[in-house]
């Protein structure tokens, strides 16, 4: 009789989490969805940001060889688009001689040569500065 009663107040308690615990592991799942949601965001981002200057990199490359082909005439300033190729993107130069004490008549045929292209919906600009000897 007595190994019944022993067995009767070691009863357990029924399998299951308790309230705390469930609380607990949702608060870590929900801190760690946050986590990769804003993860997500800045990745998507990064991705808009790299593709900009990819293709704003290739454009100015591409007006540059426009502009460089014709040399020596340069214009003081201009600016436009890229038409239906390249919709929402926009360029403007402005050409400036370079001119010093240090580099005398030479200096006199220097231009530096300043191209900024940029994406007019999202306030983007990529910078392209050279320096040609034009005669």
């Amino acid at each position: 009789m007595r190994l019944s009663t022993q067995q009767s107040e070691c009863r357990q308690s029924p399998p299951g989490f308790t309230l705390l615990e469930v609380m607990v592991a949702l608060s870590v799942v929900a801190v760690v969805l946050l986590a990769l949601h804003k993860l997500n965001g800045q990745t998507i981002q990064l991705a808009q940001e790299t593709d900009f200057h990819a293709v704003a990199a290739l454009l100015a490359q591409k007006k540059m060889a426009e502009i460089e082909s014709a040399l020596p005439e340069l214009p003081t300033a201009r600016s436009g688009d890229f038409g239906q190729d390249q919709p929402g993107y926009r360029w403007e130069l402005s050409v400036e001689g370079v001119g010093g004490e240090q580099l005398g008549e030479v200096g006199e045929d220097f231009r530096r040569i300043d191209l900024v292209v940029s994406e007019e919906a999202q306030g983007r600009s990529f910078r392209l500065r050279t320096y040609r000897l034009v005669r």
